[in-house]
């Protein structure tokens, strides 16, 4: 599983950094974030204001699932810790029974989760993000639940690509544009039942009327059109 951080705290030296670290349960000394390796859709996905939280299939190549948080905060309460902390936190695997763990029912709530990423934190000034990763704590993060986060899109069953957007009105083909979803089978569109929620999923086809369906209809008009002429001539000739 890889996990992806970004995330800035009150007096940070650099603000905001997306960062990888590849999960390892047997990790004892704390994880440095890497930037190599950065899917650009996270990247746009993370950026790009519109888009709140997401989940299910990441839109790229090899198949994978993810679950991202956005706009968290916490407060720090414990010495050597910032006074305000804002988080974004992303989860990808390939492996589906992994992602199911993830949103599973129970959990706590959005500021639950929030706490847990900010205590996975470990402040360092020194370092390129202004934070290293505490194993002990993200060990804890891993096993956590965060179903609360994407339970009002009424879509934790369904397989699909999903995004909350932050209004109900949000222009889908401006978004589809900045986030580069290129798929030319595939679009965003309002899930009826959570409008602030989007689907990026196959386009709905019209189906072509049949053949099979359109020689019959045009047969039976001209056999009216013809027993109309044969009417007419008939009533012509008697006259």
């Amino acid at each position: 599983m890889d996990i992806y951080y970004y995330c800035s705290y009150t007096g940070s030296p650099v603000g905001y950094i997306l960062g990888c670290l590849t999960y390892n349960p047997n990790q004892s000394a704390n994880y440095t974030l890497s930037r190599k390796r950065i899917p650009p859709v996270i990247r746009r996905f993370f950026e790009y204001d519109t888009v709140c939280n997401a989940f299910g299939i990441l839109p790229a190549e090899p198949k994978q699932y993810y679950l991202m948080m956005k706009n968290l905060t916490a407060k720090g309460d414990k010495n050597g810790e910032a006074p305000e902390y804002y988080l974004n936190l992303a989860f990808v695997t390939q492996d589906v029974d992994e992602y199911k763990r993830l949103l599973r029912a129970g959990g706590g709530t959005s500021e639950d989760i929030a706490v847990m990423i900010k205590d996975s934190m470990e402040l360092d000034r020194t370092s390129d993000f202004g934070f290293t990763i505490r194993p002990d704590r993200l060990k804890k993060l891993v096993k956590g639940s965060f179903r609360s986060v994407f339970e009002s899109s009424g879509a934790l069953e369904r397989v699909n690509t999903f995004l909350e957007v932050d209004s109900p009105q949000a222009d889908l083909t401006y978004l589809t544009e900045n986030l580069e979803l290129s798929d030319p089978e595939r679009t965003l569109s309002f899930l009826p039942e959570a409008p602030k929620w989007v689907v990026y999923s196959k386009k709905k086809q019209t189906r072509p009327i049949r053949l099979i369906v359109v020689i019959p209809i045009a047969a039976g008009i001209l056999a009216v059109i013809i027993w109309i002429l044969q009417a007419l001539l008939k009533f012509l000739l008697t006259k």
